[in-house]
């Protein structure tokens, strides 16, 4: 009887230890019996472990990144055809008839960036200027709130001028979260886990464009502006939801684990870092990479981005004057998943291979891919040849923007993190300015013959993918230049320990 009293006394300390160790408070020593928890609970323990859990770090970014995706394909082209159908309208004194749709989408896209441009660096800014590991959740709050609002009115607009403004305000608003959101990987990611970060990032960015911009193609299909006007309300109401929960998660799961003792966010694999390094030093994190290689880096990522911006604005339009689709709504949910789900499939492995094997490989392998895709879309004949084309293209997709997001953090400051990479939202105007600009050629390259405005487009954007992979090799000059250069200046007897 004592000893099976003891026994079970053993079992409760057990299951007690057990589950401890599933709430991440106390560190697991070797194999044991875990209890059976149930989905909600496994999702309940992710909460709680705050900034430890890499989901927390980068759940904001399924709904804002949804939300900008579904808005520049479909919603904003419809919009544009809406308007222009009905008589065109002119922006200060330019009138734009159904003929200009493609120039009409790159102004109204163009401007709604040129403030993404500056909401960006300012929030990061400000928020680098606070203390604390919660400084950037205000203005993200502030930012999703602003962003969601602003995009329930977008069925309203009748103009171009009316378009323009709704999505400036929808791409201040988002930008200025995003801009402070920026930092949270160098808040609270070590060096040799910002590859995998980056991954869990980019995983939440492509898992909320693919599945929320596939849900709006479904929705838009159906949609006509006399008959069935409820799907755009339908849409609109989805995409600020889903923006304004996704960062709640974010916010309050960061939050709440700095002001609840135990409550298991304490960070194993993933930490703040530089603690032992003097805070008034900002040079550590690019001490070995000068701000000219920065300054390299935001050249390449314009390039990138002229790409992919170019592949994303011009697709809709492609399906219809090349494909030869009546509904490009319809046939781009097949293309759309197709990418979406190979670059969902590849930014994980991305991100750990990238801190195993270094940036550059990576770089060269997707450069490579890049081209030959861009190749393939010129030839392309049917939905089937460009959903198998958007197979590659998401693999391609997936890795530069693991790698990128992974060697910009690499290359800024821990001190002044969101403002630095704040400055990439410059290269992504520059990027989107010259894709947009474009537009125009596109329409008239089309007058001189069929498809030839598309064709030079897919020959410009490989150019762009081969000038990337030149410009962003050799950036870091190792495999892991800033955990050398934590090593090089830390300071006390454990720091390579």
């Amino acid at each position: 009887m004592e000893r099976g009293g003891e026994e079970r006394e053993s079992d409760r300390t057990l299951t007690t230890s057990d589950n401890e160790r599933v709430q991440g408070t106390l560190p697991t020593t070797g194999p044991t019996k875990r209890p059976s928890i149930s989905g909600l609970a496994q999702i309940g323990n992710i909460y709680r472990r705050g900034p430890a859990s890499l989901a927390n770090l980068s759940l904001y970014a399924f709904g804002v990144s949804g939300l900008w995706t579904a808005l520049g394909t479909p919603l904003l082209p419809i919009k544009v055809n809406e308007i222009l159908g009905n008589g065109g309208s002119s922006v200060l004194g330019v009138v734009f008839d159904a003929n200009d749709k493609n120039g009409a989408l790159g102004i109204v896209s163009l401007v709604g960036l040129a403030v993404a441009a500056l909401a960006q660096p300012i929030a990061g800014t400000l928020s680098d200027r606070h203390k604390g590991v919660t400084k950037r959740l205000p203005y993200m709050l502030v930012g999703s709130a602003g962003m969601a609002a602003s995009v329930l009115f977008l069925g309203f607009a009748g103009t171009l001028l009316s378009l323009i403004i709704l999505n400036v305000l929808i791409q201040g608003f988002g930008n200025f979260g995003q801009g402070a959101a920026n930092g949270l990987i160098a808040d609270h990611v070590s060096p040799g886990k910002k590859g995998s970060a980056a991954g869990a990032l980019n995983l939440s960015r492509v898992a909320g464009a693919g599945i929320l911009t596939g849900l709006i193609f479904i929705f838009m299909a159906r949609y006509d502006q006399e008959t069935a006007p409820g799907w755009m309300t339908a849409s609109l109401v989805l995409l600020a939801v889903a923006a304004i929960v996704a960062t709640l998660w974010t916010v309050t799961s960061l939050w709440r684990s700095t002001a609840v003792p135990g409550s298991g966010a304490e960070p194993e694999n993933i930490q703040p870092v530089l603690t032992d390094i003097d805070p008034a030093r900002t040079d550590i994190g690019n001490s070995a990479m000068p701000r000219g290689m920065y300054f390299r880096f935001l050249i390449a990522l314009t390039m990138v981005i002229t790409g992919f911006s170019a592949l994303q604005l011009y697709s809709f339009f492609y399906l219809e004057d090349v494909i030869g689709l009546d509904n490009a709504a319809q046939g781009g949910i097949v293309i759309l998943l197709s990418t979406a789900i190979a670059t969902a499939l590849t930014v994980l492995p991305a991100g750990r291979m990238t801190d195993k094997l270094g940036r550059d490989p990576m770089l060269v392998f997707a450069g490579i891919a890049g081209v030959l895709a861009s190749v393939m879309l010129m030839f392309a004949s049917s939905v089937l040849m460009v959903t198998l084309v958007g197979l590659l293209v998401g693999m391609v997709i997936g890795i530069f923007l693991t790698v990128s997001w992974a060697l910009a953090n690499d290359l800024v400051s821990r001190q002044h993190a969101a403002r630095d990479l704040g400055y990439a939202s410059i290269a992504v105007l520059i990027g989107s300015v010259t894709s947009r600009i474009s537009g125009i050629g596109v329409d008239r390259l089309n007058d001189v013959r069929d498809a030839l405005g598309y064709q030079a487009v897919l020959g410009a954007v490989a150019l762009c993918f081969i000038v990337t992979v030149i410009l962003m090799t050799r950036l870091n000059g190792t495999s892991h230049p800033v955990t050398d250069a934590l090593k090089d200046h830390a300071v006390g007897p454990d720091a390579t320990s």
